[in-house]
């Protein structure tokens, strides 16, 4: 497989995304061409801005950034699947800020190996396999309503603590 398009920019200080990205996501069957693909961002932030409504499959597949930071996405409606996957930085996710339609797609946090703990302010769908085998998530904050939790959404050894907490 390949490398993104940023995958080898040691030089990055900062990374903001402003508005939806869009790109050639598939070359037969591969994700070669997602933006961030295999990049080594550690001690890098992810930001995203009020306009983002969507990230797209596999944008920051085999990524490790420290940090996401979904604090202005108000308008997010929409995780693809394996969008974040296999992110081995991250410790903590927190999505309370997101659109109450949000939709945490299919694998889109599987096996982020330092994920400790996800809150979340409310979703239309947390859909099969979106946090599954994070092997140190230990704690899931619900603050509003979730319509649907699929099957194997949250199968993690080490999930402790599950909370669904008014907002």
């Amino acid at each position: 497989g390949g490398y993104g398009a940023f995958s080898w920019d040691k030089a990055l200080k900062e990374i903001y995304i402003g508005r939806n990205l869009k790109y050639q996501e598939e070359n037969n069957g591969k994700i070669d061409y997602a933006p961030f693909y295999k990049g080594d961002f550690r001690g890098l932030t992810v930001e995203f801005g009020p306009t983002v409504t969507e990230i797209p499959h596999y944008c920051f597949y085999s990524s490790d950034f420290s940090s996401i930071d979904f604090s202005k996405a108000t308008s997010l409606n929409s995780i693809g699947h394996h969008a974040f996957y296999w992110n081995n930085s991250c410790t903590e996710i927190d999505l309370r800020n997101c659109s109450s339609n949000l939709v945490i797609g299919e694998r889109s946090f599987q096996d982020c190996d330092a994920l400790q703990k996800v809150t979340i302010g409310g979703a239309n769908q947390i859909v099969d396999y979106a946090f599954y085998d994070c092997n140190v998530l230990s704690r899931v904050d619900v603050l509003g309503d979730v319509s649907s939790v699929r099957p194997y959404a949250f199968c993690c050894p080490d999930l402790a603590l599950v909370y669904f907490l008014s907002s």
